[in-house]
């Protein structure tokens, strides 16, 4: 089943508010069917608390009876590392290896096969293009998405300014 096809609610941890929304798709569009808002006190920290952030968000969605089974999540910025990068036009399955050699020249991880990355088209001309690229250990989202799941919060996408799963 699609992520899209049964009502998906995304959570926003930002450092002062949180925000839920669930939205059901009908045809294109999305429709907002409940939303929340939670402001946090001043001295929590996501990176230190993050029990705490998941802890409030579920409490505050089964008061309001907002689903956490299909959840799309936009990731704290200390969660994944990202650059833009231009290169020259070239096929997709290229573009992913000179992607992948980019993430290695220009960060400390030697394994590539343990990275979790994506990229999307920042700026386009006649012979290069520039993307913004973003990644991440996949242990490290595998270990996010179990706090997560321990909280009863089951996330299937979590976003990255655009993107990353």
């Amino acid at each position: 089943m699609s992520l899209f096809q049964k009502p998906i609610t995304g959570i926003d941890l930002g450092s002062k508010t949180i925000k839920i929304a669930t939205c059901s798709r009908r045809g294109n569009n999305f429709k907002v069917i409940k939303a929340n808002k939670i402001e946090l006190p001043e001295a929590v920290d996501i990176n230190t608390e993050l029990d705490y952030y998941l802890e409030t968000v579920r409490r505050s969605c089964e008061i309001a009876k907002i689903p956490l089974n299909n959840v799309a999540l936009v990731a704290n910025d200390n969660w994944y590392q990202s650059f833009t990068v231009t290169l020259p036009n070239m096929p997709q399955k290229e573009l992913e290896n000179a992607i992948l050699y980019e993430i290695k020249r220009q960060s400390e991880i030697n394994n590539l096969s343990n990275i979790t990355f994506d990229y999307y088209l920042n700026n386009r001309s006649e012979n290069n293009n520039e993307y913004y690229v973003f990644y991440s250990e996949a242990d490290r989202i595998r270990t996010i998405i179990d706090i997560f799941q321990k909280h009863k919060i089951k996330v299937r996408y979590i976003d990255v300014k655009e993107m990353i799963t």
